[in-house]
């Protein structure tokens, strides 16, 4: 399941995962994503992952994804965009993992991979 907050005017995009998740689940949350938010320039985004079990997930559909997540963007025509993403759990922390490797190198967005919202927020400030 996805939720999706929009906050400080538009600047931040909150989604929080929760459930077990499947790679299905991974592609509709992005679909949603896509068609429920109007990316601006200099917004950032923070998922949480907290609630989300991720033993469903395979690690062979990252590079999909991150793709995908990457074309989102450059379809918007945003240029600067940082996205945070935080679990607490090894599991969801090594997904994310997999996920920023697949992400390094790519010109947007930027994404950070933390344990706790704390972190993740200072590094979006």
């Amino acid at each position: 399941m996805l939720d999706i907050s929009i906050l400080n005017n538009g600047k931040l995009v909150s989604s929080r995962l929760s459930g077990r998740l499947t790679d299905k689940d991974l592609f509709d949350a992005q679909d949603k994503f896509e068609s429920r938010v109007t990316w601006t320039q200099g917004a950032a985004e923070i998922i949480d992952l907290t609630e989300a079990d991720l033993s469903g997930v395979n690690t062979n559909v990252m590079p999909e994804l991150a793709e995908r997540f990457r074309a989102y963007f450059e379809a918007a025509s945003v240029e600067h965009a940082r996205v945070a993403i935080f679990g607490p759990s090894d599991l969801q922390f090594g997904i994310g993992r997999v996920f920023h490797a697949w992400t390094v190198g790519k010109e947007v967005p930027t994404v950070g991979i933390f344990r706790d919202r704390e972190s993740a927020s200072r590094w979006l400030a």
